[in-house]
């Protein structure tokens, strides 16, 4: 029973990342971020107020999915509740929205 929820769990991720890609919007992603976000995690580059001890800024995970290129593992993180935080209840459109605006304060690399 348990494996098959994780296996669920497992591809429900993967459709919703394959809807980031294609589909997440940034703007919408940071009025999310702003709604849910904003009281524990540093949200964008600029601080907005005092930070959380050990909380990851929005800024660092970002940097840590561009080098690792792995945008499930923060759907799969937002899905389930982290820290002291209740289940969020996301849809998977707010999920890709939050993923693909996460990604965006990522700095940019010349080539």
């Amino acid at each position: 029973m348990r494996v098959s929820l994780i296996v669920a769990m497992s591809i429900a991720t993967l459709v919703t990342l394959a809807s980031a890609k294609e589909f997440g919007n940034a703007p919408k992603g940071k009025a999310i971020a702003e709604i849910w976000c904003k009281t524990c995690h540093l949200i964008s580059s600029k601080p907005t107020g005092p930070l959380q001890d050990g909380v990851p800024t929005f800024p660092a995970v970002a940097v840590k999915l561009k080098k690792k290129g792995e945008r499930f593992r923060i759907a799969e993180w937002l899905q389930e509740p982290h820290g002291q935080m209740e289940r969020l209840n996301l849809s998977r459109q707010n999920i890709a929205d939050l993923v693909t605006y996460i990604e965006s304060l990522a700095p940019k690399t010349a080539k």
